[in-house]
């Protein structure tokens, strides 16, 4: 079972990861033509958009879970298969280069908060450079796996729908 500090860094970063995932797959639709992902409100940042309450609670619990699907309509793609790869592969993209992007912040963060620490910081900026620590590095191992786990190709998962042909 998680401790509590654990699930306290996980909800955040859950939130995170699961709504850039699924944004992306609307944002990506949505610029190759397909209306559906804004008609259903999907095109947001918002992540009560995106999260289906018991996926969500399964995830935080049992690490195994789900968010709402983004509905897409592939009937106005220009090159359905290609597209829908597209679409597909946007999610587990977007969870990847956020993990790179907060490895570099995580690499930034260590570097002003250790210069900090050796100049004399008070215990108050060590137990910053602890909580950011802690967020960053949960955030980005959520990220990585839920790209790596969307890519598996079994339905109802991302990588069911690239086709490589």
């Amino acid at each position: 079972m998680l401790d509590f500090s654990t699930m306290i860094y996980r909800i955040p970063a859950l939130l995170f990861a699961i709504t850039i995932h699924e944004y992306a797959h609307a944002l990506v639709s949505t610029k190759l033509g397909d209306p559906l992902p804004k008609a259903t409100g999907r095109l947001s940042l918002n992540p009560a958009r995106h999260i289906d309450p018991i996926g969500f609670i399964m995830l935080f619990l049992v690490r195994f879970g789900w968010a709402k699907p983004v509905m897409v309509d592939p009937r106005y793609y220009k090159h359905k298969k290609l597209d829908m790869s597209l679409v597909a592969m946007a999610g587990p993209l977007t969870n990847l280069l956020m993990a790179f992007l907060l490895t570099a912040l995580s690499m930034l963060v260590a570097v002003r908060y250790n210069t900090l620490w050796a100049a004399g910081a008070d215990g108050t900026m060590m137990t910053v450079r602890v909580v950011v620590y802690n967020l960053l590095s949960i955030a980005i191992s959520l990220n990585v796996g839920l790209a790596i786990f969307n890519l598996i190709p079994i339905s109802p998962l991302d990588g069911s729908k690239v086709k490589w042909e």
